[in-house]
């Protein structure tokens, strides 16, 4: 079992946040969009709330229009990271990992390894690959996808890795 390919790095907050902000999956991207599009429609309500509560001189429905305004402001910039920031913790807590690193192995079969959690795939899993700027993408179906940091390969160059699985993707 020869080592042909690992890629390594660490999964920190700021990666971390920029996964849930910038997700790759179906659903995920359809979620947050929801989400994105939900939480100004009620912004918006709000504001026409305040708007309209001050045009009539009703005094309890702005109080209630501010307060709606100050909610979706806080749901929109400021919970998130908040929530986000105890996910992290808790995932990190969860593996017993005081430094979140993963090591993704390609040798007979595709190794992803987290502190103590070890999961292993075949090549035949992968349906497709992408990438980006900074990512490969190896997709196991249109949810779930294997993320590989380009600068992240100690064993084999990124170049010999996409010539390598294009082979196993064309199978």
């Amino acid at each position: 079992m020869n080592q042909r390919f690992e890629n390594q790095y660490e999964i920190d907050f700021e990666r971390y946040r920029e996964w849930t902000k910038n997700p790759v999956g179906e659903t995920a991207v359809k979620n947050r969009k929801i989400g994105l599009i939900l939480k100004s429609a009620g912004l918006i309500c709000a504001f026409i709330v305040v708007v309209i509560s001050a045009l009539k001189n009703e005094k309890a429905m702005l109080f209630l229009g501010i307060l709606l305004i100050l909610m979706f402001l806080l749901r929109i910039f400021v919970l998130p990271d908040k929530i986000l920031k105890k996910q992290f913790n808790t995932i990190k807590e969860a593996k017993l990992l005081d430094r979140w690193i993963r090591t993704t192995g390609f040798t007979n079969e595709i190794t992803v390894t987290e502190g103590t959690t070890k999961t292993v795939y075949q090549y035949s899993d992968i349906q497709n690959m992408t990438e980006d700027d900074n990512y490969f993408y190896l997709w196991l179906n249109h949810n779930f996808v294997l993320r590989l940091l380009k600068e992240g390969f100690s064993v084999g160059t990124l170049e010999d890795f996409r010539e390598f699985m294009l082979v196993y993707i064309k199978e």
